[in-house]
């Protein structure tokens, strides 16, 4: 008789392990949308309906980027609302490079804006989706009409030529990274600081002064200060470290130049002159007007100090002058 024969032991199958896998994806995928949901939802109650064209373009990952620069740049609209009144009910805008992003329409629905890419192919895909794009180089052309705002911060490799500067009309603003803001304020006198946008730390920030005593920004020692003085234009709008000596020596104050102490003397001076209520501040070319107790007249200090090692990260906002480059 023959000897029974044994079970087989059963292999062990890999679908189980893949169908778990799949399941898992499914469910990470499902998470996902529904965060989507949630954002999109969070966004639409606060700032309004997004344009389905527009929504397209806020799918997957973008959305997170998309909701935080929304967020800023309502914050900046709110903040700078009076300076953005002067350019009328319909502002020109226009967006340099945004690929993919149209956080500037959304947050500025009422305003004539427009993308310039720097394909066709890139413009005629915005284009399909509904926002107003066209193939230009504002760096290297000369637009039919200026612009109220140039948006340029999605565009890390901008350049501040003459012909960029001519688009923009005086009065505008320039919204862009730290390394443009640095050269125009510290080459020219066509701009002037008005604040900065920055969400570094997660949190949109917003910040505005019209003294433009953006210091973190700035120099924050002697041998910095020496060496960006030496890069500084004659009678620009910055101190140099020989004026600050000068203001200083004027002042009837220490200079503070053998103890390396000339920029914390300087800032002390500009800290004096702002707390003092006789002080008057001109906006327009970065000066307060200041009498201290030991000086026989009031004397004209320059505010800006000249900038340090500027986070590209930053976005900072200028005004064009009106007697800049028109």
């Amino acid at each position: 008789m023959a000897a029974p024969l044994r079970k087989q032991k059963e292999s062990s199958s890999p679908e189980p392990l893949f169908k778990a896998a799949n399941d898992n994806k499914k469910l990470e995928r499902d998470a996902a949308n529904d965060d989507l949901e949630k954002d999109t939802q969070e966004l639409e109650k606060r700032f309004g309906t997004i344009p389905d064209t527009i929504r397209k373009l806020g799918t997957g990952p973008r959305l997170n980027i998309f909701k935080g620069n929304v967020k800023l740049l309502d914050d900046f609209r709110i903040r700078f609302r009076h300076e953005l009144h002067e350019y009328g009910e319909k502002p020109k805008i226009a967006v340099l490079k945004p690929e993919r992003h149209a956080e500037v329409q959304f947050a500025f629905k009422n305003a004539e804006v427009v993308g310039l890419a720097e394909t066709r192919a890139e413009a005629n895909m915005m284009e399909s989706l509904g926002v107003p794009t066209m193939k230009f180089n504002p760096e290297t052309q000369i637009m039919k009409e200026r612009v109220d705002i140039m948006f340029a911060f999605y565009d890390e490799d901008a350049r501040a030529t003459w012909k960029f500067v001519k688009n923009i009309a005086p009065g505008g603003l320039l919204v862009c990274r730290g390394k443009m803001a640095s050269e125009l304020l510290q080459n020219s006198s066509d701009f002037k600081a008005m604040g900065t946008l920055d969400k570094s730390g997660g949190t949109p920030d917003v910040e505005k002064s019209r003294r433009e005593d953006y210091w973190k920004h700035r120099v924050d020692s002697d041998a910095k200060f020496k060496a960006a003085s030496e890069k500084l234009p004659s009678g620009g709008d910055m101190v140099t470290y020989d004026e600050a000596i000068e203001a200083l020596r004027s002042a009837h104050r220490p200079t503070g130049e053998k103890s390396n102490h000339v920029l914390e003397n300087y800032k002390a001076l500009l800290e004096d002159a702002m707390a003092d209520a006789g002080s008057a501040v001109n906006s327009e070319d970065g000066t307060i007007t200041y009498k201290s107790a030991e000086m026989e007249k009031p004397k004209k200090f320059k505010i800006n100090l000249p900038f340090g090692d500027v986070d590209d990260s930053v976005i900072f906002i200028l005004k064009k002058r009106k007697m800049g480059i028109d």
